[in-house]
């Protein structure tokens, strides 16, 4: 059975269109635009991406991207 690796900061992302970008963080969207007002709610969690020159456009640069949207995105990720 195939297993994913864990996304985590410092692995390298190939975009589709072939830019190339490092995971920096992963962020949760709600504390991060400073929208979660109630202590009991569900973060959703997004991963932030540099990259060294403009990023893809069908990259968030607000939000990142969550995870299955990343991989969805990419070539490949290599894992560090």
């Amino acid at each position: 059975m195939y297993r994913r690796e864990k996304l985590k900061p410092g692995d390298t992302v190939v975009w589709e269109d072939g830019t190339v970008g490092i995971i920096a963080e992963c962020i949760d969207i709600y504390r991060h635009s400073k929208i979660a007002s109630r202590r009991n709610y569900t973060p959703s969690w997004s991963w932030i991406v540099k990259f060294p020159c403009d990023p893809p456009e069908n990259y968030n640069e607000t939000y990142g991207e969550c995870e299955q949207n990343l991989r969805n995105k990419t070539k490949e990720i290599i894992h560090c």
